[in-house]
C-alpha cells in the first residue's frame, strides 16, 4: 500500500476529513470534505504516483456528499 497524498503534500492540510472521491480522465483526484464544507483537487504534476499539490476548488458548501464530473470528465 502506497500513500498518494498526506499532510506533507503541498497544502495537504486540506485533506482532513475527506469523505468522497472521484478521478477525472487526466488522473486528477477530487475529494469532498463534509466537515470543512469544500472540494479539493489533488494533482500529481510529475506523474510519479505521489500527489504534489492540493488545491481548494470549491468552499462554503453545505456538507458536500458527492460529486459528478461534467463535459466528459475534462
Amino acid at each position: 500500500v502506497t500513500i498518494y497524498a498526506d499532510s506533507n503534500t503541498k497544502n495537504g492540510r486540506h485533506l482532513e476529513n475527506a469523505r468522497f472521491m472521484i478521478f477525472d480522465r487526466e488522473g486528477n483526484l477530487y475529494l469532498s470534505t463534509a466537515k470543512e464544507d469544500k472540494v479539493v483537487k489533488v494533482v500529481d504534476h510529475n506523474k510519479d504516483g505521489k500527489a504534489d499539490e492540493v488545491t481548494v476548488i470549491a468552499s462554503g458548501l453545505n456538507a458536500p456528499q458527492g460529486m459528478v464530473l461534467l463535459n466528459d470528465g475534462a
